[in-house]
């Protein structure tokens, strides 16, 4: 026997023995709750709906969510192309009256001449 390994290993390996009783220690195993959620959540995905189910049932909702919104725009579309079309009628009735000198058009000019003007001579005797 060499002594400089029997130095080493008297450093590594403890002396004193060890003895082992004859029965095992008590164990109070729980498994982990993880496990028992995955068990669970496993069991739920054998029982749920198949997925192409579920891919049926979200392409319907899709397609509701996609009709109503062209239904909306086209509502608004609808009602933006009739207000653009009554402007422009108010603007042609308009344009046309000012092209053929309306005789209504310059009358209602002239009695807000006339108003203006009687406004007007008031306030020149109250600057004297």
């Amino acid at each position: 026997m060499r002594p400089d390994v029997y130095v080493v290993v008297s450093k590594i390996i403890n002396p004193v023995p060890v003895y082992r009783t004859p029965n095992a220690p008590e164990t109070h195993y729980e498994p982990w709750e993880a496990i028992e959620a995955k068990k669970a959540k496993d069991l739920a995905d054998l029982n749920a709906e198949k997925p192409t189910d579920k891919n049926k049932k979200l392409q319907d909702e899709l397609d509701k969510e996609s009709d109503a919104k062209e239904k909306r725009d086209e509502a608004a579309a609808k009602a933006s192309k009739e207000y653009h079309e009554q402007v422009n009628e108010e603007r042609k009735s308009l344009e046309s009256s000012v092209n053929n000198k309306d005789a209504s058009l310059e009358k209602k000019e002239d009695k807000k001449e006339d108003s203006d003007d009687k406004d007007k001579k008031p306030e020149e005797e109250k600057k004297r």
